[in-house]
């Protein structure tokens, strides 16, 4: 019995151990998905605005106005700044700002998520002329035998892991956190103490280790980036909203003054020049041009007698009179002269027209 006891126990303590690890496991990756969720929301939120944004406060519980905003500027005081050149900013996961849920911006543990980012990079008037990639350092190894990783990088985001070491709980509403006295004690020689910090820019990146020895015991997740190269894209110019002249033409001789015309509307012109006249319709296109289509004529009339006699005829110029009923005549008035041909059919009416004066 006692045999049998003995067994059980080890596996009851083999199958704990097994689900926890397996839990944790669980933990590590719903967390390395939410930071990879927020960083491509912040790669979006640079694209479009040109910085990174602040971070927000982590001293704000989740039904406080503040929770999820940007800081209000760099000298906030629900944030931290550390001095540079450059300096760098360190808070919470500004999610509002990142059209992310408060759920996004919290640990599988239930804590924030710290975020750090290089001070020049959040200004838009500064971050497309700035050569700095960032002012954030990135280490891997020990705190005794640190391996560089990146000098330079524009942010970071991490989740302080199941110890939770500096971290603030998701519905936090009291001082700020942070890891500043187990920073300055010689005897904690944990790497994951330079993550929580609020003395400088370096941040420390491992593997995953229980660490039997304190030294290499390392349970945060961290991923970093630089600032990326942007390339604008150019804004088509804006639609014209009206088409305007101050003199319209229509052909040799005939002009305008027009109007302010809007999008899809007509305006009546008369031809102003002098010793001609006409009427043309001028039309404003969507893509901000002018169309405009009428008849123009050089003012005079042509005097003939008339075929069927009486009256003489009397035609305006570019007009023409087709004499029907047996006459079976075009008269049309061409720069003062009578220009007579004859036409068939005959037609059965007398019928005004255009002159074709070619």
């Amino acid at each position: 019995m006692a045999i049998v006891l003995a067994i059980v126990g080890m596996m009851s303590g083999y199958a704990i151990r097994y689900n926890n690890v397996a839990a944790t496991r669980q933990c590590v990756a719903q967390t390395q998905q939410k930071l990879i969720d927020i960083r491509s929301a912040l790669e979006q939120h640079v694209a479009r605005f040109e910085r990174y944004p602040l971070p927000a406060g982590r001293s704000y519980n989740a039904t406080h106005v503040q929770a999820g905003r940007e800081a209000s500027g760099p000298y906030d005081t629900a944030i931290d700044r550390i001095a540079g050149p450059p300096p760098v900013l360190i808070g919470g996961v500004p999610y509002s700002a990142l059209n992310l849920g408060p759920d996004a911006a919290r640990d599988c543990w239930g804590n924030k998520f710290t975020y750090a980012v290089t001070q020049p990079l959040t200004d838009a008037s500064e971050f497309p002329k700035s050569a700095n990639q960032g002012g954030i350092i990135v280490r891997t190894g020990t705190l005794s035998a640190p391996s560089p990783v990146i000098d330079d990088a524009a942010y970071v985001l991490l989740s302080h892991g199941e110890s939770a070491l500096g971290a603030s709980p998701h519905n936090w509403g009291g001082t700020k956190r942070n890891c500043n006295t187990e920073w300055l004690n010689p005897a904690i020689r944990r790497a994951d103490k330079e993550n929580c910090d609020t003395y400088n820019a370096v941040f420390f990146t491992n593997n995953l280790q229980d660490g039997d020895v304190e030294e290499y015991f390392f349970d945060d997740i961290l991923i970093y980036a630089s600032k990326p190269n942007i390339v604008k894209e150019e804004e088509p110019p804006p639609a014209e909203t009206s088409c305007n002249a101050g003199m319209v033409t229509w052909g040799g001789n005939c002009a305008a003054p027009a109007l302010i015309t809007l999008l899809g509307l007509s305006v009546t012109l008369t031809n102003t020049n002098s010793g001609y006249t006409g009427v043309a319709l001028s039309t404003c296109h969507p893509n901000g041009t002018r169309i405009t289509l009428g008849t123009c004529l050089p003012i005079g009339t042509c005097t003939a007698p008339s075929p069927r006699g009486g009256l003489p005829v009397v035609l305006l110029t570019g007009i023409s009179m087709d004499f029907g009923m047996g006459v079976c005549k075009k008269y049309s008035c061409c720069t003062g002269v009578v220009k007579v041909q004859n036409i068939f059919p005959c037609p059965l009416l007398d019928l005004p027209g255009i002159a074709q004066c070619s």
